[in-house]
């Protein structure tokens, strides 16, 4: 039995334009942390992304933060307001005018990486992947993957790709897909909208000029590898078809997207380039 309930894109379109636009209406999804939560045995592991911008979208990877939200700390200065909180990760936004460096400090436990101010020039790549439209193209088109049946779509859904995830390189291109581990995308409350942003600076973009960066995906499925040794049958199903639909398919059977304002994707109202499943067409 799937584990999602199919949801249209239209919907978690509508909800992303609301969590993202930073318009009042945003209030209404914001989770709301206490300082009475218990959070001694909160341990931090990692932050996604570290370079930021006012309002991007941040993941704290860990344990021990409880089911109840609680208060992280930006610097010092407590933050109770969020979008996403379980025991392994938290998820919030960071404020409209951030200090150049930023420790992240849950309970006791600070992040041993510090999240930066972009520079200007920076630009945010923005995941969006309806979840629901996967399992249907794959529920209606497993045969052509040669499958005797559809595989079927696990949350959660994680995010891989052709750029280093950890350490003073952050968001640079990489050698292999191996420098940093898979980041987990936020699931957007009552849809199966699942949502990754990432900062890409100056310096980054032009580590991928002249060509484009490659992406793909994983789903919550360990086991089925009948089609890829690297990602679950979905996934690779998710990773084929959106090659094939956007407009680098040619470079490559994973799906790719040109890094910097030449982008056919980029917005410059909202400096962002923003990637769509299903694919938006051109």
């Amino acid at each position: 039995m799937r584990k999602n309930v199919l949801r249209f894109l239209g919907v978690g379109l509508i909800l992303m334009a609301v969590l993202f636009s930073g318009c009042s209406g945003m209030s209404k999804y914001v989770i709301k942390g206490t300082p009475e939560a218990d959070l001694s045995a909160a341990e931090v592991y990692g932050l996604y992304p570290l370079n930021v911008l006012p309002g991007t979208m941040v993941s704290i990877k860990g344990e021990g933060f409880g089911d109840v939200p609680g208060l992280i700390y930006l610097n010092g200065q407590p933050v109770n307001e969020f979008f996403g909180w379980d025991d392994s990760t938290i998820w919030f936004r960071v404020p409209e005018e951030p200090a150049e460096q930023i420790e992240v400090q849950v309970g006791t436990s600070i992040a041993e990486d510090y999240l930066y101010l972009a520079p200007e020039g920076s630009i945010t790549v923005r995941w969006t992947v309806d979840a629901g439209a996967v399992q249907e193209f794959a529920d209606a088109n497993y045969g052509d993957f040669g499958l005797d049946f559809a595989p079927e779509w696990m949350e959660p859904l994680y995010l891989k790709g052709q750029w280093v995830k950890s350490g003073e390189s952050f968001g640079a291109k990489s050698a292999g897909w191996d420098t940093g581990s898979k980041t987990i995308m936020w699931n957007m409350p009552e849809t199966n909208t699942w949502i990754s942003e990432t900062v890409f600076t100056p310096e980054n973009q032009d580590s991928f000029k002249p060509g484009v960066m490659l992406f793909a995906f994983e789903d919550g499925d360990d086991e089925t590898r009948n089609l890829s040794a690297f990602e679950s049958d979905m996934a690779f199903i998710l990773k084929q078809e959106w090659a094939a639909a956007d407009p680098y398919g040619d470079v490559s059977s994973d799906p790719a997207v040109r890094i910097g304002d030449s982008s056919k994707f980029y917005d410059e109202k909202t400096n962002t380039i923003e990637l769509t499943y299903p694919v938006a067409a051109e």
